[in-house]
């Protein structure tokens, strides 16, 4: 069993290596996203603090203006470079940056999934219909497709990030009406195609 799917994989990446490529590196990001607390030594949201050097006990106000952190015995560790205790550094909230990386890949993942079923969700409810209808609510349809369409994703996204609350389900919601038009078209073009055929 296990020698005949070492032979079906070894084909696939020898024949389509571009989706090989792909798919390897969709089965990284989901093993980073199940198994994120193995990867990542720290938890994203611990905030690193060490020792202030320049800490006094009473600081004068020329002190102050210098380091505004003098009145504080602990500091947090922000904007540190890379080490051994830190692969990526940390932010400038303290936090591990490799670690926020790791956990992030569940945000990502989450909002790709959803992002796509979306699409593909109202694509398939949309292409249908107006594949199937036709007339006026097709050209309606199309015309709005082709706005959307006509629009760059990213001026998009900077748009309703601007005119709604900047969260995480807007995001999801946006990238999914990003990929609408794609799927429609396809979902329409597959209806008239099978709508024009001779057995209909």
């Amino acid at each position: 069993m296990f020698r005949n799917f070492g032979r079906i994989l070894s084909f696939f990446y020898r024949k389509k290596t571009l989706g090989a490529i792909g798919l390897t590196i969709i089965l990284i990001i989901g093993m980073l996203a199940i198994f994120a607390p193995l990867f990542a030594r720290y938890d994203p949201s611990f905030i690193f603090q060490t020792d202030n050097p320049n800490y006094k006990t009473n600081p004068s106000i020329a002190d102050l203006a210098k380091d505004s952190n003098a009145s504080s015995p602990i500091i947090v560790t922000q904007l540190t470079q890379p080490d051994s205790e830190h692969w990526f550094g940390t932010s400038r909230a303290g936090h591990d940056i490799y670690a926020r990386i790791i956990y992030g890949t569940r945000t990502s993942l989450m909002v790709g999934l959803i992002a796509s079923v979306i699409a593909v969700g109202l694509g398939i409810v949309i292409g249908g219909a107006t594949g199937y209808y036709l007339g006026w609510l097709d050209l309606l349809v199309q015309r709005l497709i082709d706005t959307l369409q006509a629009l760059p994703s990213l001026v998009l996204l900077l748009l309703i990030g601007q005119t709604f609350d900047a969260s995480l389900r807007n995001v999801i919601i946006t990238m999914g009406i990003i990929g609408l038009p794609i799927t429609s078209r396809l979902i329409r073009s597959a209806v008239l195609a099978i709508r024009a055929s001779t057995f209909v």
